[in-house]
């Protein structure tokens, strides 16, 4: 079974908030383990607007606090369309945590239908976009390249840290360099890898944040 069939038979006979617990403490876990190693690292959640509520909101705020972690360590991801399923509810909601300092991540933007709106509403600003990997891909038009130069722009003047998605290339990496993106991810670097190998490589001086 995969992980997308998983999450679909959770949120279908409503288990889904306890799975979403589940990953929230271990990850804050996780981040206090590296911590007790001098490794200063914060971590991403993907969730979507099924996956947040009051609860969730609640339990995060008394897992960082139970974990002795700052806020600043965790960071939410949500994709356009899911925030569409239930706009007002999630950006109230996610308003408390950014207030206390969790790090808020637009994913997969520009593949939604108000990409602009989330850019440039000036009651609730995300601390990150990530450019979807399918702009990515194509870097090396113009057309594109012009395009991400102006979502970049855009993001900075409204105090917006880009991250580009699925970078694999040297070239594509180059590109993305020279106009000011401000964070890449992509299996250029690493693929994914377990929490145990990360922190060797970080021991042996191979992995820089």
């Amino acid at each position: 079974i995969s992980v997308q069939q998983l999450i679909t038979i959770a949120e279908e006979v409503g288990f889904i908030n306890e799975i979403t617990k589940w990953v929230i403490k271990k990850v804050i876990k996780q981040i206090k383990h590296w911590k007790s190693q001098g490794i200063d690292m914060n971590v991403s959640i993907n969730l979507s607007s099924r996956d947040f509520n009051e609860s969730i909101c609640e339990y995060t705020l008394n897992c960082l606090k139970c974990h002795d972690i700052e806020p600043t360590a965790l960071e939410f991801e949500f994709t356009e369309r899911s925030i569409i399923e239930d706009e007002e509810r999630v950006l109230s909601e996610l308003s408390l945590l950014k207030k206390l300092g969790v790090k808020l991540s637009l994913d997969d933007y520009g593949t939604g239908h108000n990409s602009l709106h989330y850019l440039t509403n000036p009651s609730f600003y995300f601390d990150y976009i990530k450019i979807d990997r399918a702009f990515i891909n194509a870097i090396t038009e113009e057309k594109t390249r012009l395009l991400i130069s102006g979502i970049i722009d855009t993001a900075h003047v409204q105090g917006i840290e880009v991250i580009a998605e699925g970078v694999e290339t040297h070239e594509q990496l180059k590109i993305i360099s020279e106009i000011n993106c401000d964070h890449v991810q992509g299996y250029y670097f690493s693929k994914a890898m377990p929490p145990e190998s990360l922190s060797h490589l970080i021991a042996i001086g191979e992995y820089k944040r």
